[in-house]
């Protein structure tokens, strides 16, 4: 079973939203769920204690979104458990529970418009095959000076995430579940929220804080 750890990296400037977001969590205390949230400080620390290779990426990172894809990778590779933005509200504790216990092996998110997998939101097991794939694809692209010619959903986020599962897909223990089997809504609804009961586990707010807009998929 993927351990009972919900990851959430933050950033500097938490208004009343991602404050709201972070605390839902606090409700699976009573079931064992451990919450650790990451800043800077301590994911650099981590970085160079655990992940040493990626500190050239981390070091010269174009903004915050890259130097976060880099550690929640290594975070749920090192540790196991539930990776997800802050700006990810719980709305349903028993669906979430569901969602645990049918994925043992963990999750990952796909959009079915591009098939892009989402870093906000991820479970595995400590040690999971795709994430030593996606550091160890990111470290290369960056030492031979390919990370310019791309924007960073390509070179770290979503894109990068899909690249990498297309080739090693047939060695990772995750599940792939839909977004709008995870999301209350997804990408584009997010901008009206129709209204819609809450039958799923989560919403997902995408705030894009740590993306310049053009950047932003």
């Amino acid at each position: 079973m993927v351990p009972k750890i919900i990851h959430i990296i933050v950033g500097p400037k938490a208004n009343f939203l991602i404050k709201k977001c972070i605390y839902s969590w606090s409700v699976l205390n009573d079931v064992g769920f451990e919450i650790m949230i990451w800043d800077d400080n301590k994911i650099l620390d981590f970085m160079k204690k655990h992940y040493a290779f990626t500190l050239g990426a981390i070091e010269n990172a174009r903004n915050h979104a890259e130097v976060a894809d880099l550690a929640r990778y290594a975070i749920v590779h090192y540790f196991g458990g539930y990776y997800f933005d802050w700006d990810i509200e719980l709305l349903n504790k028993g669906r979430f529970l569901y969602l645990c216990d049918s994925n043992p092996l963990g999750f990952l998110i796909q959009d079915p418009i591009n098939q892009t997998l989402a870093p906000e939101a991820f479970s595995a097991l400590p040690g999971e095959f795709f994430f030593n794939c996606l550091l160890d694809n990111i470290v290369d692209i960056f030492s031979n000076n390919f990370r310019d010619s791309m924007p960073t959903p390509h070179y770290s986020g979503p894109f990068r995430m899909r690249e990498v599962f297309y080739f090693h897909k047939q060695r990772t223990r995750q599940s792939i579940k839909l977004v709008k089997e995870v999301f209350l809504y997804d990408y584009l609804e997010i901008r009206q929220m129709p209204p819609r009961e809450v039958e799923v586990p989560m919403i997902h707010y995408w705030i894009h804080s740590w993306l310049p807009v053009a950047e932003s998929r």
